[in-house]
């Protein structure tokens, strides 16, 4: 077969390669490629422009940490935080013990007698399913200082009375105690009122306008308050003229309230003249009692011993036995609130003011409401845990440097310091001719090896160690613990004030960060090279798809060209052959 000159031509122009991708598509990847170089380059530029405004950025942000951990130590009062306090206590499981700043060093005992409770006031105990005998209407009565009214429709049981009350104080959202329906059997209860704080003064006292509470034994019986009843004491009647015998002459013991009381006896003792030695005796002892011999009539007399105020106890312990010949023997009475019985209405506690924690500080007993004490030892707060068996040793309490708290203060100082100078370190390609930051780099890092004026002359002083990349760490709490012993004051200077190693972090850093700052002009500045860079990437590839565009156009119209000349071809095609 004879080769066709003209139609191998044409062949060329098929618009198809072997690929499967028209010639069209191929001459444009050849042509995308050789300006591919060009956006490359952009490329690389941009990303290289927004990792260093990125760097920038970053490295504000971080100096603006370090700014504000520095500032902290600027502030007025700083140097008092260098004046923490740490307490030991030898049993946690007593009482745990906070110091305020500054407070003196030192160590005390503290014995916790009782620890401060909450009142609790119980009704009688009452039949649940009994009719309680309560008219209808609406009752009213008040406890703990709030005022409440239920209604009855007349055939309540004791249950439902408990009930109704239970329901009206836990709707008062001031109410002053809680209460609760106890069932202290499967038949039985008890209506039971706690008060919500501790101490004697939040003791429980009630009325009952219209016998709502009485029907629950909780009546006119019951006694609310103590600090009412004078204590005392009498001796029997006694003949002025008898002869006590004693064994041996001499002074005679007798404690009361506490206050040890001496009389002088002979073996053969006048019982008138005794009793009036006595009273003599005790009035002047300064005891919190007046004694008083009491004219019975018929020549006969007796002791009386009574508290000059009302309330509190009276206590007597008679050491050697002379209060016994006139028979007054040991004892104590205390002035109390009706307590409450396994059946019969009452308090929990006795008198108010065993409500109140009992500590005694280095021998002396104090009373409060509440078991975090404050005032007892200067700066130092107890919380009160557990109180102690009688026989058990005084809780040791020791107020030394908080070395650990000071720590834990400079701390945050020193991690942003570092974080600083790691993350310049680690980008340091990054800001490569930049010789303000270099500048920068150089003097922040010279900061932790700075010589500083004052006691304490340089960060190793206070324990501080120095690494060789400049980054620093508390190494020797050792030190910085005797320093704080010392002279915490000089520990203070060092980070304190005008001077301070805070203070060199400002200085250095204040014009680096901020609106103003050489960091954000940077970093603006960074940004308008990546946009002109964006800008010109942008028109780059614009004009690149411009042209190829055109070339697409042109190639087709030499495909038309092709395809007409194909068609021409095949006409003279059969001319040839015939």
């Amino acid at each position: 077969m004879a080769t066709d000159p003209l139609g191998t031509t044409f062949l060329v122009g098929n618009g198809f390669s072997d690929s499967g991708l028209s010639n069209v598509d191929l001459l444009i990847q050849a042509y995308r490629r050789t300006r591919q170089p060009a956006l490359d380059a952009l490329t690389t530029k941009q990303t290289s422009l927004q990792q260093r405004q990125t760097f920038m950025n970053t490295l504000r942000s971080k100096l603006e940490a370090l700014q504000s951990a520095a500032d902290t130590f600027l502030q007025s009062g700083a140097a008092t935080k260098f004046q923490a306090r740490s307490v030991t206590v030898s049993d946690s499981t007593v009482l745990s013990a906070t110091a305020a700043d500054g407070s003196a060093l030192g160590s005390a005992t503290v014995k916790v007698n009782r620890l401060a409770t909450s009142d609790v006031l119980q009704s009688a105990q009452r039949t649940l399913a009994s009719a309680a005998g309560l008219s209808a209407g609406a009752k009213s009565f008040t406890i703990a200082g709030r005022n409440y009214t239920i209604t009855l429709d007349g055939t309540e049981t004791y249950e439902g009375v408990m009930n109704k009350i239970v329901q009206a104080i836990s709707a008062d959202s001031s109410a002053n105690v809680t209460a609760s329906l106890v069932k202290d059997s499967t038949s039985t209860g008890r209506l039971s009122l706690t008060a919500k704080t501790t101490g004697a003064s939040g003791a429980i006292t009630y009325t009952d306008t219209d016998g709502v509470l009485a029907a629950l034994g909780l009546d006119g019986t019951i006694k609310q308050t103590t600090g009412t009843t004078t204590l005392s004491v009498q001796g029997v009647a006694t003949s002025n003229n008898a002869n006590i015998s004693f064994t041996t002459s001499g002074n005679k013991r007798f404690t009361i309230n506490g206050k040890a009381i001496y009389v002088f006896v002979g073996t053969s003792q006048n019982a008138g003249q005794l009793m009036n030695n006595i009273a003599t005796a005790i009035n002047n002892a300064g005891a919190g009692v007046t004694a008083t011999v009491q004219a019975l009539g018929g020549g006969q007399s007796r002791l009386v011993i009574t508290n000059n105020a009302p309330g509190g106890e009276l206590s007597i312990v008679d050491d050697s036995g002379v209060l016994g010949t006139l028979g007054i023997g040991t004892q104590t009475l205390r002035d109390e609130r009706t307590k409450a019985t396994a059946t019969a209405a009452g308090y929990a506690a006795g008198t108010a003011s065993d409500l109140d924690a009992s500590v005694t500080v280095n021998g002396v007993t104090i009373q409060r409401g509440t078991n975090t004490i404050s005032d007892a030892i200067s700066g130092v707060t107890l919380t009160l845990l557990k109180a102690q068996q009688s026989g058990d040793a005084p809780v040791s309490i020791t107020t030394g440097v908080g070395t650990d708290k000071v720590a834990s203060l400079v701390q945050p100082l020193l991690d942003a310091y570092n974080d600083v100078l790691r993350y310049i370190k680690d980008n340091i390609k990054t800001i490569g001719g930049d010789a303000a930051l270099r500048s920068f780099q150089s003097e922040l890092r010279s900061l932790s090896s700075r010589v500083f004026s004052g006691p304490l002359t340089s960060l190793a002083d206070a324990g501080i160690k120095i690494a060789s990349d400049g980054t620093l760490s508390i190494d020797n709490k050792d030190r910085l613990r005797q320093q704080l012993e010392s002279d915490p004051s000089a520990v203070a200077s060092l980070f304190t004030g005008s001077g301070s190693f805070s203070d060199a972090i400002m200085t250095s850093i204040t014009n680096m960060v901020g609106t103003d700052g050489l960091l954000q002009a940077r970093s603006n500045s960074l940004g308008q090279q990546i946009k002109r860079v964006s800008d010109q990437k942008k028109a780059l590839q614009d004009r690149i798809d411009r042209e190829v565009e055109q070339q697409r156009r042109e190639y087709t119209k030499l495909q038309e060209l092709f395809y007409t000349l194909q068609g021409q071809m095949s006409q003279y095609s059969s001319y040839l052959k015939s």
